[in-house]
């Protein structure tokens, strides 16, 4: 089956989320409307299991008998760390080992990732990714059924072309 580019899209994909697949390039523009991003440059990486999400400052509380974190983005700047402007219950503490093997701990949250044209439940961890370039990395868990990625292209799902763009991350 082809989706208007020519290119073939797999059954599997097909059918894991029940539809054809939607088209997008290595970056794009999402949202995390659950934790009240509302617009963010994503990189859409295969070789990464799990979605990573630049959280500088993190800060675990209790609310309600459950553990939560409260934690903001460099776009966020606050002062306090008891104000930090986004939160979410947290899921999960897990080991993340990166390609050079160094393994992190980190917090998982659970969180809705909105593209354009579509939106779905993912799982993300929270760490420092200050040395890199897009701060949502999109792991292949988040994108297995959902997205096919034209390796070529950046921000063709839709939304707002920014004015200046890196080649490589």
């Amino acid at each position: 089956m082809t989706r208007g580019t020519g290119r073939r899209i797999s059954r599997q994909a097909r059918d894991a989320a029940g539809e054809t697949p939607l088209v997008v390039g290595w970056k794009e523009w999402a949202a995390l409307p659950t934790i009240g991003v509302k617009k963010i440059q994503a990189k859409m990486d295969t070789g990464a299991r799990t979605s990573a999400l630049h959280a500088p400052q993190i800060a675990v509380f209790q609310k309600n008998d459950t553990a939560w974190v409260h934690f903001a983005l460099d776009d966020d700047a606050p002062e306090d760390i008891e104000n930090l402007p986004h939160s979410a219950p947290l899921k999960d503490v897990r080991e993340v080992k990166s390609s050079s093997g160094h393994v992190e701990r980190r917090y998982l949250i659970e969180t809705v990732l909105r593209l354009p044209k579509m939106e779905w439940p993912i799982e993300i961890t929270l760490t420092d990714r200050s040395d890199m370039k897009s701060p949502l990395l999109i792991g292949r868990s988040a994108m297995a059924g959902r997205l096919v990625i034209d390796p070529g292209k950046m921000f063709v799902a839709g939304g707002r072309r920014p004015r200046t763009t890196d080649d490589e991350e």
